[in-house]
């Protein structure tokens, strides 16, 4: 048994012998094919990472990189990128790559062929067009499938010198490398009326997602508005939806400079399927809003709930809200069909918003008292951050004490009288008026549980919220919401007892139980997740009498 311990022992030091060998010669192999140039005590690929890894705003530090791989030059550099391009991981280099990981050799540092090759993409991107004497090696290399997506990338990053091997990419076998070629077509043609004839093949390629690319191309290139509709119509009527729906978009991306396209978009929106027609119209929206608004508002008007709710989500995208638009919008959120409702509420309040950014529509309460010459609706959107009033607004709104209430009830349950609108902004603001006053707040009670068993879900949470820090006296009012028609202003109720300010409050807890005990079987899911865990939290005997383990 010895002996055989010995021989294994020295078969395992050849063994590591030979592979400390191999090692070695491949180092000696790297060392010598790596002799490459540097610039100011750094190394071509160290300035190629960098250049490589800069994100999109470390603009100094790619420029930096940029500057350096050019000093270094094309005669230097290319040798090196071309070789970087060509790089592979045969049996050996991986096996090396990954005993070398895993033993950490701090000797060897051999990068992976994909990481190599990006590094060889981004010195012909930062040396470009310089580059023109690398086109006829990297078009050779576009014959070998293992490099042919390589190849093309760094002919892309020369550019125009380059054009003739990426437009003949343009019929390659590969997918991959057809659907790259088109979308970078821009990259390496500076005549326009080339440009848009190379697009003809990709527009007609059988693989949906070559054309999408080449959709994609033209959607950039509004500068050409005459050149760029035709190719977009006749690509709105593709089989494949994402295609032919991305072309209606771009021609509406167009804005009245797409007025050519008018009669194709309105015969779409007349005779296309719901989602071509819906494309349509809302590119016809840039195009000729006073056209679209009648088509918009005769969708509105459909027996057909799926054609009124696009026509609530189209009529949300109309340059301004004029008072037709209002109204109808306005109309809508009554719909009997939620999905209606729900969008011409969205598009209300997308209008709404853009005219706050615009700084129009400021709520004001009539009565509004001030303190410290600044009104309290000022005070309640003074947060150094967001969720925090500044010590001066707390200082204000607590000397402006019951005084206050009436304001805060007002902006608790504010609607914008242009848009119909709550204001959850205002409510929210409200809200935190009632946590700053606490207890001196009480007054405000039955006003607080009337408006929590009001139509509006979220302002009833608002009041539940604005109701709970007001101190013992609310009590009642938070036990009575464990009943509120609302589902989450019962869950919310729920979880005030288990971990909120109830928590303070025993004796309201304990009456309280025999109600969380019936939520166990109430309708909705997570009201009964709710009571399950505050029962079990907070009273495991009633836990068990309801037969929760």
């Amino acid at each position: 048994m010895r002996r055989w311990d010995g021989l294994m022992s020295k078969r395992c030091k050849i063994i590591g012998l030979v592979l400390a060998a191999l090692i070695v010669g491949f180092i000696v192999v790297v060392a010598s094919w790596s002799r490459e140039p540097s610039y100011h005590g750094r190394t071509l690929t160290n300035w190629l990472k960098q250049f490589s890894d800069a994100s999109l705003d470390e603009v100094q530090r790619q420029a930096e990189a940029e500057a350096a791989i050019r000093a270094i030059g094309v005669e230097r550099a290319v040798p090196h990128l071309l070789r970087m391009a060509e790089a592979q991981d045969g049996p050996l280099r991986s096996w090396i790559i990954r005993k070398t990981e895993h033993r950490k050799i701090p000797l060897l540092s051999l990068r992976e062929a994909e990481i190599t090759q990006l590094y060889g993409i981004a010195g012909f991107e930062a040396l470009g067009t310089n580059c023109v004497a690398a086109v006829p090696h990297l078009a050779r290399l576009m014959e070998d499938t293992n490099h042919a997506f390589t190849a093309l990338r760094c002919l892309v990053g020369i550019g125009e010198p380059a054009a003739t091997p990426v437009c003949q990419a343009l019929t390659n076998r590969s997918t991959d490398i057809r659907r790259f070629a088109a979308s970078q077509l821009a990259w390496v043609t500076d005549d326009i009326d080339v440009f848009f004839a190379r697009l003809n093949c990709p527009l007609s390629d059988p693989d949906a997602t070559v054309r999408f690319a080449a959709v994609q191309v033209l959607g950039l290139q509004m500068q050409s508005p005459n050149e760029v509709i035709p190719l977009l119509v006749k690509a709105m009527q593709d089989p494949e939806q994402s295609v032919s729906g991305y072309a209606a978009k771009s021609l509406g991306d167009l804005g009245t400079n797409g007025i050519k396209a008018f009669d194709a978009l309105r015969n779409v929106v007349m005779n296309g399927n719901p989602y071509m027609a819906t494309h349509a119209l809302r590119s016809l929206v840039f195009i000729a809003p006073d056209h679209a608004l009648p088509m918009a508002l005769g969708w509105l008007r459909s027996s057909d709930a799926d054609r009124r709710a696009r026509a609530a989500g189209v009529l949300g995208q109309f340059p301004s809200a004029t008072k037709e638009i209002l109204d109808a919008l306005k109309a809508a959120t009554t719909d009997a069909d939620s999905k209606v409702a729900n969008l011409a509420t969205s598009s209300l309040r997308q209008y709404r918003q853009k005219e706050r950014e615009q700084g129009v529509g400021e709520v004001v309460i009539e009565g509004e008292p001030s303190y410290g010459g600044r009104r309290l609706g000022a005070w309640l959107k003074d947060r150094p951050d967001k969720d925090k009033l500044s010590e001066e607004a707390v200082r204000a709104i607590r000397g402006l004490g019951t005084n206050a209430i009436p304001t805060l009830l007002a902006r608790l349950v504010y609607k914008d009288p242009r848009f119909g609108l709550a204001d959850y902004d205002a409510s929210i603001e409200a809200m935190s008026g009632f946590y700053v006053l606490g207890e001196a707040a009480a007054p405000a009670l039955p006003r607080l549980e009337e408006i929590l068993n009001g139509d509006d879900p979220h302002v009833a949470l608002f009041a539940l919220m604005a109701t709970c820090k007001l101190g013992t006296s609310s009590a009642p009012i938070l036990t009575r919401a464990l009943t509120n028609r609302n589902a989450d202003v019962r869950n919310q109720a729920v979880g005030l007892f288990r971990e909120g300010p109830m928590q303070s409050f025993p004796e309201a807890r304990r009456k309280a139980t025999p109600l969380i005990a019936e939520l166990l079987c109430d309708p909705d899911y997570f009201v009964r997740m709710g009571a399950t865990n505050a029962l079990k939290g907070f009273d495991a005997g009633a836990a068990v009498r309801a037969g929760l383990k």
